[in-house]
C-alpha cells in the first residue's frame, strides 16, 4: 500500500485500472484516507483498525467508513472528516457504531410520529380522523 500526497489535480484525473478494476489511492497526509476510483465514479473512505472491547486496536480487523463521493466532497473536506473519524478510533470507539448511535440520538418522537403518519396513515380514508385524535 503506497501513499501519495493527494492533490485536487490528482483527484480530478484519477481513474480505475486499465482492466476496469477499482483503484485505491491512499493519502500520505491523513493516514486512513482513501480515494477509491471505480467504474461508477469516485468515493472517499476511511480505513481503520477496529477497536476491541477493551478499546485497544485489533490490527487483524479492518473497517471502512464511506465519507462521500468525489467531487461533491472535496479533498479538504474529506481530510477533515477522516481526522474526526481517526479521533473516534483513538478514543477506543468504532466510528461505524458511533455514527449509528449519533443518528439514533438525533431522532426525536416528533420525527418518528411524522414517519408513522406518512407510512401508515396518510393513505387511509380515515387519515383525517386519526390525525384529529392525535
Amino acid at each position: 500500500m503506497s501513499r501519495l500526497d493527494l492533490t485536487d489535480k490528482f483527484c480530478q484525473g484519477a481513474k480505475p485500472k486499465d482492466n476496469g478494476d477499482r483503484a485505491d489511492f491512499f493519502d500520505a497526509k491523513v493516514p486512513g484516507l482513501t480515494l477509491r476510483c471505480h467504474g461508477s465514479g469516485k468515493t472517499w473512505s476511511f480505513l481503520f483498525s477496529v477497536p476491541g472491547p477493551n478499546g485497544k486496536l485489533d490490527h487483524s480487523k479492518r473497517g471502512r467508513v464511506t465519507i462521500g463521493s468525489y467531487p461533491a466532497t472535496g479533498l479538504a473536506t474529506a481530510r477533515v472528516r477522516a481526522l474526526e473519524l481517526r479521533a473516534t478510533v483513538e478514543a477506543g470507539r468504532d466510528p461505524r457504531e458511533a455514527a449509528i448511535a449519533e443518528a439514533a440520538d438525533a431522532t426525536t418522537v416528533a420525527d418518528l410520529y411524522g414517519r408513522w403518519i406518512q407510512k401508515h396513515v396518510a393513505g387511509l380514508r380515515s387519515a383525517h380522523h386519526v390525525m384529529q385524535r392525535m
